[in-house]
């Protein structure tokens, strides 16, 4: 009579052919490294990019590239194609929605680290971060085990049930639908997902807007420091430990509505003065070409370029890289002065209630 499997051999069968499926599981996420955490896209295989957190650190650590476009949601909607075509560059475009300037210099970082031909970075300088701590991160769901050069924390990726489903199996759902590799003009570009109706902004803006103070804010001393520091630790290092990159800078065209909070809580004059002390810092620079569209009246006044007071459509974004490659909106030395001084008399003296109710 034959004797059924002993129960120590049935414990082992059973651990082997748990550790099977778990090497399996791990063996084709390392494969198929859907956040490229390991390697660049593997060829034959099509890879949908929609998770700025999970795949930005992979993708300035292993694609193929000489030119970066970044910054928060304001650096979403750019074409890399057309930045390519007017720079002769081929950009990659990691934008990181919500992001502090801390934020966005790590990833940079982490890029200059892995690649040593970047010649241009197109940066978004949010007026709405420069006076904050220069250690500020916003992302409270970050997976630093991706970030860091740990091996034993990766189990949390290639282990991680939840993320080969959302990730690694996704891929393979994905190329079954007929998908195609996500281009760097479509990844994370939300132009589409929106509603560009300025009369429903005007109206919405409206219901929510605040009461006119009479108490005008002015930056403190402590600001600027904190604004300095800011600058020098996030874009300033990156700036002079790299001399033979082009940083092509911009304060994001915030609507007029953006203005008109400001002034309404009076703080109007305290950002335009953040904005100077910024540009001040920003333009001695020779590899420094900053901009702004604040002076783009035409631009920010319509308000059928923006989805709320501050996010534009990537028709925006294809007149500030037209304006850039021809120096529209370029701030120098010479004429930073007279920038300013139109927009503190612009913004300050608007008619915004004509604007709002006509």
């Amino acid at each position: 009579m034959k004797k059924g499997i002993s129960a120590c051999a049935y414990v082992w069968i059973s651990i082997v052919g748990i550790l099977v499926v778990l090497l399996g599981f791990a063996g084709t996420t390392v494969y198929v490294d859907p956040l490229f955490h390991y390697h660049a896209p593997m060829e034959g295989l099509e890879y949908p990019l929609y998770d700025d957190q999970y795949m930005n650190d992979g993708i300035v650590k292993h694609f193929e590239y000489d030119a970066v476009i970044t910054g928060s949601s304001m650096a979403a909607n750019f074409k890399a194609s057309l930045f390519g075509e007017l720079f002769d560059t081929h950009a990659i475009k990691v934008p990181l929605y919500g992001a502090s300037y801390c934020e966005i210099n790590e990833l940079l970082e982490q890029a200059f680290a892995h690649n040593d031909h970047i010649t241009h970075v197109m940066r978004a300088l949010d007026s709405t971060m420069l006076v904050v701590d220069k250690d500020t991160i916003y992302s409270s769901n970050r997976p630093e085990y991706l970030y860091d050069d740990e091996l034993l924390n990766d189990i949390e990726y290639v282990l991680n049930k939840d993320m080969y489903f959302k990730f690694t199996e996704y891929v393979f759902t994905y190329m079954r639908l007929g998908g195609k590799s996500t281009n760097f003009d479509v990844y994370r570009n939300y132009s589409g997902s929106y509603e560009y109706n300025g009369q429903r902004l005007k109206e919405a803006y409206r219901d929510q807007r605040t009461e006119r103070v009479d108490t005008l804010q002015q930056l403190s001393e402590e600001e600027i420091q904190l604004l300095t520091e800011n600058l020098e630790q996030n874009v300033l290092a990156l700036v002079t430990a790299h001399p033979d990159t082009e940083f092509y800078l911009f304060f994001p065209p915030y609507s007029v509505l953006y203005f008109d909070d400001l002034r309404q809580k009076g703080e109007l004059d305290k950002m335009l003065d953040a904005h100077e002390e910024a540009i001040k810092l920003l333009l001695p620079y020779d590899n420094v070409h900053l901009y702004s569209f604040f002076d783009n009246f035409d631009l920010t006044c319509n308000l059928w370029n923006y989805s709320d007071t501050l996010h534009y459509n990537q028709d925006v974004c294809d007149v500030i890289l037209y304006n850039m490659a021809s120096e529209e909106g370029l701030l120098t030395e010479e004429n930073y002065e007279d920038y300013l001084e139109l927009i503190r008399f612009f913004y300050n003296e608007v008619d915004y209630d004509g604007f709002l109710y006509e």
